[in-house]
């Protein structure tokens, strides 16, 4: 009997020893994650002027404009004077591609937002003679003919049947190959 108290008393002490070693732990762990964007006061707070207008689309309800805040990564298609949503279109002015919208009280006047597009690579007009392509693709039935002609067309047939009936013959040719006993 003296040997299970023991134990168990022991186990208690261990568990109570973990359970003060994980408290202890945890409490030294951030409260902020180290993964977040850093905290600036104005987490809660979106930035009006960071907001973009990136596009228009007509659809059945109207025309519908691309509201896209940077801040949260979220992009909305929004009507115009539509209720309802964080953003209004209160005007869209088609000429100067700009429209005036309202968030949270405000009025902001977005122009289209333009793509920016970087150089790609050089390329050496003289080179592009000189370059093997990596794969040769044959022409079945000759060059293509612009506005072919009746003749033109049975020749384009004919060679197509002609191929399809060659490959045909390859194929049987190679199945009775692979079959076992077959005549050599």
């Amino acid at each position: 009997m003296p040997f299970r108290s023991f134990s168990r008393t022991f186990r208690l002490a261990a568990v109570a020893a973990a359970l003060s070693a994980g408290a202890s732990a945890r409490a030294q762990l951030s409260a902020v994650s180290p993964f977040a964007p850093p905290d600036n006061g104005s987490a809660n707070q979106a930035d009006p002027n960071a907001i973009e207008y990136r596009g228009t689309m007509s659809s059945g309800k109207g025309t519908l404009y691309l509201i896209y805040d940077p801040v949260k990564h979220l992009s909305t298609w929004v009507g115009l004077n539509e209720p309802g949503s964080p953003y209004s279109v209160r005007l869209d002015d088609v000429l100067n591609e700009r429209i005036t919208l309202q968030v949270n009280g405000q009025q902001l006047v977005l122009p289209l937002r333009t793509a920016k597009v970087g150089a790609g690579p050089t390329i050496n007009p003289a080179a592009l003679g000189q370059m093997q392509p990596n794969m040769q693709i044959q022409s079945i039935g000759g060059p293509a003919v612009l506005h072919p002609t009746a003749e033109d067309e049975q020749r384009r047939l004919q060679s197509v049947a002609d191929e399809v009936r060659r490959r045909r013959q390859a194929r049987e040719q190679a199945q009775a190959a692979a079959q076992p006993g077959a005549a050599q």
